[in-house]
């Protein structure tokens, strides 16, 4: 009896053992993922990398920034990653950017002073730079591009002297991102070798450490030296999908949910959120909305799965209904015709001024913001508020808005309507505004605006200034 009591314990036991080994062996074949933000995706069941299966060991927190401190003139550089994690044999992509403690720098600042002494060269600057890489076994690299100098201009016109550089870094060399030019839509680089090639580049598993010296060079004028921090990437084997497979993914699903948009895969950017998922943002454009150029967001997991895409319009207009002061009086936008007179406004000596039509574009938007429901805008438009330009999307209720009558009254809360509504956008002379719905707005040829231009601003929009 004894020994029958003991044979039915001892396999109880063994039963037992045998169930929690089978439940820790099935834990430990699920795959280990990022952490996802979107319920509600457009697939769940896109491809994925085929390492998704494997650990991925987070080691670096996503979203790092590294700030240096301003110097004398309150200049700071600003250093970052697009993605802190990357497989092996991705390439590598930092954010380097300059601001003041005052917030971004524009065209007319001393350092980027456009067509005199002292203009910001950008090709010379990107060769000042050294990247110093270390390596997870403590090898230190020094990198220093070697891009043509030839063709730069003394003053950099238009995209060039914009003050953040978009790098991408493998052993072949370095790539400049200079920006999306929309008058061709074409995604301009500068690229370039290494003056000394490295024998290997990010193609150890764990984590690098970068950090980049290097002087703002001017012209006729003496070069700035900077110094950043450093910022960590970490190189992973397995367990995250490749950047090639990402934006395949996130093309395709954009796609699914308009298939009647044309996507220029070269303008897709990856950058991550603070959860370590990844954001591509894609422009492209459509014979649906004419000359408004969409914008699209597509978030999903570190491993490729569940995209979900936003869509925005990527233009600067003016709903139709909206009135526009002419010198005859108040007029429907879509009335009006090239050469006619409209108020605009001198904002360096505060007067109304005569200024003229010279061209008439139209189109339809998506999405379009109320003031005082009789200002109907794109979320891009250049709005006078606070004594300043700003996209109407970025006003808030407090600022103050420019009338035609020349008060300044707050600027209010703001309705959103998301109709597809009929728009246009006028291009007048000097000096390049006008009033509309009773309020100072852009023309669509305009000043460049880093709030609105700047491709840190696009991808980054509450990094406005570096600390104090």
């Amino acid at each position: 009896m004894v020994n029958m009591r003991r044979r039915y314990v001892v396999a109880a036991i063994t039963l037992a053992i045998v169930l929690i080994v089978g439940v820790l062996s099935m834990r430990r074949r699920q795959p280990a993922e990022l952490p996802e933000r979107d319920p509600s995706p457009i697939s769940t069941n896109a491809p994925t990398s085929k390492d998704v299966g494997q650990q991925f060991a987070m080691l670096v927190p996503p979203q790092q920034r590294a700030t240096s401190k301003p110097d004398a003139n309150g200049l700071g550089g600003m250093l970052r990653p697009l993605l802190t994690h990357v497989a092996v044999g991705d390439p590598v992509q930092i954010a380097l950017h300059w601001a003041k403690s005052s917030g971004p720098m524009d065209r007319w600042e001393p350092i980027l002073r456009y067509d005199r002494k002292g203009a910001f060269l950008r090709r010379a600057t990107l060769n000042s730079m050294r990247f110093s890489v270390t390596s997870p076994d403590g090898a230190l690299t020094v990198l220093q591009p070697n891009i043509s100098l030839s063709g730069e201009e003394a003053y950099s016109p238009g995209l060039d002297y914009r003050p953040t550089y978009i790098l991408t870094l493998t052993p072949d060399g370095i790539a400049d991102y200079v920006g999306y030019n929309f008058e061709n839509d074409k995604v301009r680089k500068h690229e370039g070798p290494w003056q000394k090639p490295p024998r290997t580049l990010f193609d150890q598993p764990g984590v690098y450490d970068i950090r980049v010296t290097g002087a703002i060079v001017r012209k006729d004028a003496e070069p700035i030296p900077f110094e950043t921090p450093s910022i960590k990437i970490q190189v992973a084997r397995t367990g995250l999908a490749t950047q090639a497979e990402l934006k395949r993914i996130a093309l395709d699903a954009i796609r699914q949910k308009r298939p009647d948009v044309q996507l220029d895969e070269s303008s897709a950017m990856l950058i991550e959120d603070d959860a370590g998922n990844r954001r591509v943002r894609v422009i492209g454009s459509s014979a649906v909305y004419a000359w408004n150029l969409p914008e699209y967001w597509v978030t999903l997991s570190a491993t490729g799965s569940r995209p979900s895409v936003k869509e925005q319009m990527f233009s600067t207009c003016i709903a139709r209904g909206t009135v526009v002061s002419t010198l005859a009086g108040d007029r429907p936008i879509e009335s009006l015709r090239i050469g006619e007179s409209v108020w605009g406004y001198d904002i360096m000596n505060g007067v109304k001024v005569r200024t003229a039509v010279r061209s008439i574009r139209h189109g339809v938007a998506s999405n379009i913001l109320a003031f005082h429901d009789t200002l109907f805008v794109t979320p891009t438009h250049p709005v006078f508020s606070a004594g300043t330009w700003k996209s109407a999307s970025d006003v808030s209720a407090n600022d103050l808005l420019l009338t035609d009558d020349l008060r300044h009254i707050s600027a209010g809360p703001l309705e959103s309507r998301s109709d597809v509504t009929e728009v246009y956008d006028l291009t007048v002379d000097d000096p390049h505004n006008f009033f509309a719905g009773g309020f100072l707005v852009h023309n669509k040829s305009r000043p460049y605006s880093p709030r609105i231009d700047d491709i840190w601003y696009i991808l980054w929009p509450d990094e406005l200034q570096v600390t104090k």
